[in-house]
């Protein structure tokens, strides 16, 4: 049961498994919201043994895959990822880039509702066949995620310049477009800041009256793109 393995998730919230890859198919293409890449279809579930196309986990990491399984501090987040294939086939992909805004674990268990229970409330009806609370569940998850990844398409010139911003020092305050379609403000703060915060992201307008508004406080570059930790979430119930 899907719902059940998100419930064990937020329980287990340190342990970081990497070893065993399990992958289902996505939910039905009506229910996207986001950029397709993230939820193709996929064949029947199966237990994947080796990485496609990149590296295992190991010390050292420089792959988006491997530094996601082993940063203990966004180990709910990535455990989100890990359940949808074309993700984990992506971040494991030197040849593509891609942004992860990953809450911290402390982030997704600050907020009212977990992350698969909403924006779409999971009915508490027996009469609701499993399978279609699975279905809701899931593509929760998926609109999660897609609030937390800019992704870099080959070839696209905005891209190229959201992927230079983002490796680079120089720009003090950037916009960058979430696969939800948020527009996302980013400011930096000094390096030498004395709280470690090195930016903050703003959903939007900071002039609007209730913007969500969190702090960068980890960065962590790698071959194929970076990962901020967040200490808020960028999608709320």
């Amino acid at each position: 049961m899907k719902r059940a393995s998100y419930i064990a998730c937020g329980l287990l919230s340190i342990a970081v498994s990497a070893a065993l890859v399990v992958s289902e198919p996505a939910a039905s293409k009506k229910d996207v919201v986001a950029h397709p890449l993230l939820f193709q279809d996929f064949p029947t579930p199966q237990i994947v043994e080796d990485m496609p196309n990149g590296e295992s986990p190991q010390a050292g990491p420089t792959l988006l895959r491997t530094q996601l399984a082993v940063n203990r501090d966004i180990s709910i987040f990535a455990s989100y990822v890990r359940d949808f294939a074309s993700l984990e086939a992506r971040f494991n992909d030197n040849s593509e880039f891609s942004l992860v805004l990953a809450p911290s674990n402390a982030a997704i268990s600050s907020l009212s509702s977990k992350p698969w229970e909403f924006p779409t409330p999971v009915s508490n009806d027996h009469n609701t066949p499993e399978e279609e609370k699975d279905r809701i569940a899931r593509h929760n998850v998926m609109s999660f995620i897609a609030h937390h990844l800019n992704l870099v398409r080959s070839g696209d010139e905005n891209d190229a310049t959201s992927k230079d911003r983002i490796l680079s020092t120089d720009d003090d305050e950037f916009h960058l477009l979430a696969e939800s379609g948020d527009d996302l403000i980013v400011k930096r703060q000094s390096v030498e800041s004395p709280d470690d915060k090195v930016f903050t992201v703003t959903i939007g307008s900071s002039d609007q009256e209730s913007p969500i508004v969190v702090n960068v406080t980890q960065v962590k570059q790698v071959d194929n793109g970076a990962i901020w930790v967040l200490d808020g979430s960028l999608s709320r119930p």
